[in-house]
């Protein structure tokens, strides 16, 4: 069976429907290369994600979940089994049973030394076992949250300092994050009513960030408990939510025939779509140095996505011609997440072009926005030349939004009438172009500095993340640079 367009391989032999598809998931291992399923047929696999090439096998296991340094494994038997086995991973070794409710929810802390697991029953009586956090050392539990329904969704925070859950039944609230120390609820979100209970609950990697998804799918700030955005009407039911490891794409699974859409985590802009031709997308989950995307589906047999074609495509293919680098620089900086996306994947593969690009359009930049540039630009808008007025509006208008707040504060000061005109002209004209913000587009410069990950990429980030501590540039570099500092080998 051929594959579909974007993937590079297929982890099993598709298989005709089957019961327990909760039971369905997939997930990369810390090495970068390796990946596991596990479906109704009890069988938990590893393989070689480049290749689809089986590894090996453990028998008996519908369901697990795997610690982030990959050395402990916790599973699941049976649809109706209540107790979780641990086993060391490197000796395959039993180390502990934890005991719950009939849950297929449940996952490691990011340290990977407690593991969370749901305690609610089909029937949810009152005397179900509660939410329960267990040491994973000792297999005893460490805390235990008010709540026995039986769960849909179920995260740690980033710093294992939160517990975020979505319930199966459709009662308020659907969503709740609780204090692992105290075992207390400290937040709730409540999306709108829908056919489907949330099917998956993640935190960005920087934890400011919650996105829930079921029947719709919703982004929340989780310091201030507003939403960010929302997208209703474009999905048919949100199966799962995983996040980038740089937290700028969000990948969702959906029902709709194994469609798995990319969005712009800031924006909520769509930015790509990969078909499996597979109903149901139940788990997803990139690989962490992010050019790795798997899902799987109905068939059980995962797929492995191409994220960012620099797996598949040739780096530094036929070269770019200048004014097609001119319009990759321009596509980057605007509204469009689809053509942005787009650039950002171009230039990955073009790496002895992209670099040199990206670090001349960045000092450029930089200059015109520095006090002195910007002075100089606005000082420029009435000069007695008018070539000279011309270029400055031109360089002012290339800044986009980010040159707004400079352009209402010089009409404050009550310009000439020429420079007033010019700078009214401007401000209406930033207002139509389309152009994004100084923080979504150093977010999509790092974002493309980072996926190529060579040694000239690196230089350049470093060179940025010197900045300003306030800059967006400066703070992305920064970001980018301690990802890859921790990135595996390349897959």
């Amino acid at each position: 069976m051929p594959l579909p367009n974007g993937a590079i391989a297929r982890l099993g032999v598709p298989k005709k429907y089957q019961r327990n598809l909760g039971s369905l998931m997939v997930a990369f291992l810390p090495d970068g290369r390796t990946a596991a399923t596990a479906g109704p047929s009890k069988t938990l696999r590893f393989w070689e994600a480049r290749t689809g090439k089986q590894i090996r096998s453990l028998e008996g296991y519908l369901k697990f979940a795997l610690s982030p340094d990959g050395k402990t494994l916790a599973t699941k038997t049976g649809e109706f089994e209540t107790v979780l086995c641990l086993f060391d991973m490197p000796t395959q070794r039993e180390i502990g049973q934890v005991s719950g409710g009939q849950q297929f929810s449940f996952c490691f802390s990011p340290d990977g030394r407690q593991l969370a697991f749901g305690g609610g029953t089909t029937n949810s009586r009152f005397h179900d076992p509660p939410l329960r956090v267990w040491d994973v050392a000792t297999a005893k539990p460490v805390q235990e949250c008010p709540l026995r329904k039986l769960l849909s969704a179920l995260c740690f925070s980033p710093d294992g300092k939160l517990l975020v859950t979505g319930k199966q039944q459709n009662l308020p609230p659907f969503v709740q994050v609780w204090d692992v120390s105290t075992g207390k609820e400290v937040q709730h979100f409540l999306p709108e009513p829908g056919p489907f209970a949330p099917s998956a609950v993640r935190m960005s990697p920087d934890g400011k960030l919650l996105a829930s998804g079921g029947s719709h799918l919703y982004v929340w700030r989780l310091a201030k408990g507003e939403e960010l955005w929302r997208n209703i009407g474009l999905i048919d039911g949100v199966t799962d939510i995983a996040f980038s490891p740089n937290g700028q794409t969000m990948a969702v699974g959906t029902l709709e025939k194994g469609a798995l859409l990319l969005f712009e985590t800031g924006t909520g802009r769509l930015r790509a779509r990969f078909d499996g031709g597979v109903p149901h997308v139940h788990s997803i989950a990139f690989s962490n140095c992010g050019l790795m995307l798997a899902s799987v589906g109905w068939d059980e047999a995962a797929l492995v996505w191409d994220v960012t074609g620099a797996i598949l495509g040739a780096k530094d293919g036929p070269a770019l011609a200048p004014n097609e680098l001119a319009a990759q620089w321009a596509d980057l900086g605007g509204e469009d997440a689809a053509k942005a996306w787009t650039a950002i994947r171009t230039l990955t593969v073009h790496p002895k072009q992209a670099v040199p690009l990206l670090k001349d359009r960045l000092g450029d930049r930089k200059s015109r926005l520095s006090p002195k540039g910007l002075a100089r630009l606005l000082a420029d808008l009435d000069s007695d030349d008018f070539p000279t007025r011309q270029e400055a509006s031109g360089h002012i208008a290339q800044l986009g939004p980010a040159a707004t707040p400079v352009l209402k504060k010089y009409l404050a000061a009550t310009p000439s009438l020429e420079g007033k005109r010019r700078a009214e002209e401007l401000l209406v004209q930033i207002c139509k172009s389309g152009l994004v913000s100084e923080e979504a587009l150093a977010a999509r410069c790092c974002e493309v500095l980072e996926y190529i990950g060579t040694s000239e990429a690196k230089e350049l980030l470093a060179a940025e993340a010197t900045g300003e501590p306030v800059s967006e540039l400066a703070k992305h570099a920064r970001a980018a640079l301690q990802r890859l500092e921790k990135r595996p080998a390349s897959p």
